[in-house]
């Protein structure tokens, strides 16, 4: 289970929207790879001084986090950089907050997420899944970063690199980060089928040619006729 962060501001309107929901998908690839995973949402508003601040549990492990930080007058003009360290900051005092509570999220962690982030653009690459069978080891892997989402199928066979091979990019742009989660099974041994809820396609990877190809899949009712995609 991976962590879906929410980030909105009854005080600032710099503080939400799309730009706002990329970087809480990043923060949450990171917590995932510490981790961190105890909750399945957490929802993190920036309130004004007429508001209380404080934490509020639900069933279902989601909590609610009502915190306030002081952000420059000017935000909207400060760029995506200054954006970022803005996003930064708030989700980081809201989650100590919640570390304070439960003692589930580790504070250092939490820190090291932090300083990780400051120093380098928020853009990473992880590991979502991995499977084996027999000496082929497959990993499907994102690059994320604020603009868009990039999959690959990173093959080793007997411990060495075989190929990396890109499967799909979808925009940040109005993610839903339920959706952004790519499935990946075994067919037969030389070949994987990786699908997903933001998808149109079911993507197939040969493991014997490194490479792949595609077919529409219906949604909405609508069925489409299969096409085949190299990517090699």
């Amino acid at each position: 289970m991976r962590t879906q962060l929410h980030l909105t501001s009854t005080s600032d309107p710099a503080i939400a929207g799309p730009e706002a929901e990329a970087f809480c998908l990043i923060y949450s690839f990171l917590l995932h790879a510490c981790g961190l995973d105890h909750y399945k949402r957490i929802d993190i508003t920036l309130v004004g001084a007429d508001k209380d601040e404080g934490v509020t549990k639900y069933p279902g492990k989601k909590i609610a986090v009502a915190t306030r930080y002081s952000l420059p007058e000017d935000l909207a003009a400060k760029g995506r950089e200054g954006r970022s360290k803005a996003f930064l900051e708030v989700i980081h005092a809201a989650l100590l907050r919640v570390a304070a509570l439960e003692y589930k999220l580790d504070a250092g962690v939490l820190e090291s997420i932090r300083k990780r982030m400051l120093h380098s653009e928020p853009s990473f690459e992880f590991a979502c899944q991995s499977v084996t069978r027999g000496a082929v080891q497959a990993t499907l892997r994102v690059h994320a970063d604020m603009t868009r989402l990039d999959y690959y199928v990173l093959v080793v066979e007997g411990g060495r690199i075989k190929f990396k091979l890109w499967i799909y990019s979808r925009s940040t742009s109005g993610v839903n980060v339920a959706d952004v989660a790519l499935d990946m099974t075994w067919k037969d041994d030389n070949e994987l089928v990786i699908s997903g809820k933001s998808m149109d396609v079911e993507i197939h990877v040969l493991i014997n040619e490194g490479r792949a190809w595609s077919r529409r899949v219906p949604r909405n009712g609508r069925v489409r006729t299969a096409r085949k995609v190299v990517m090699a």
